[in-house]
């Protein structure tokens, strides 16, 4: 058993301290661990089935590192994520936040497939599809156009219908 003494350096008069209560810990030792039973067992069989045993033992062991690994690989990522305190009221200005977030990530989502796409739309025409690669390309930048100027447009809506109806009562909390 470890004692730990705590004290202060200077004791105030006005405050009344109270004495720690030893606690006792347990250590490791008398918990059981699974390899060192098995192993235990591998050593204690006969030639046959200490063969069979180790086999076992090996795959336990593989399996166990491969998780410590993995949780060791994963684990200061997720100690250094942060946690933040729950949001107490959705505002629009909150909600618009999100909306803005999600179409950034649409956008670029989009930009990104209509790369790879024309790129496959390339590749099309370099097998002699022509017409396809042709309509491809051409609905490709068409959708292109429609993900960038959707998101302007329907801010640029909202923006207006702000403007044009702030001023009724029963729509303040809307905008």
């Amino acid at each position: 058993m470890v004692s730990i003494t705590i004290g202060a350096r200077v004791l105030d008069p006005n405050i009344s301290y109270k004495a720690f209560k030893p606690i006792e810990v347990q250590t490791e030792e008398k918990v059981h661990f699974l390899i060192e039973s098995l192993r235990e067992e591998v050593l204690k069989e006969s030639d046959g089935q200490r063969i069979k045993k180790i086999r076992k033992l090996k795959k336990l062991i593989k399996v166990s590192l491969s998780v410590l690994a993995a949780t060791a690989n994963l684990s200061p990522r997720a100690l250094a994520a942060t946690t933040t305190a729950g949001v107490d009221k959705i505002t629009p200005a909150l909600m618009m936040k999100w909306g803005l977030t999600v179409a950034l990530i649409s956008v670029s989502a989009g930009v990104a497939i209509s790369m790879t796409m024309l790129t496959i739309a390339g590749v099309y025409r370099m097998f002699r599809k022509r017409r396809e690669a042709d309509e491809w390309s051409q609905d490709i930048i068409r959708g292109l156009v429609q993900v960038l100027i959707s998101v302007p447009t329907v801010y640029l809506l909202y923006f207006i219908a702000q403007m044009l109806f702030s001023h009724l009562s029963f729509l303040k909390a809307a905008f």
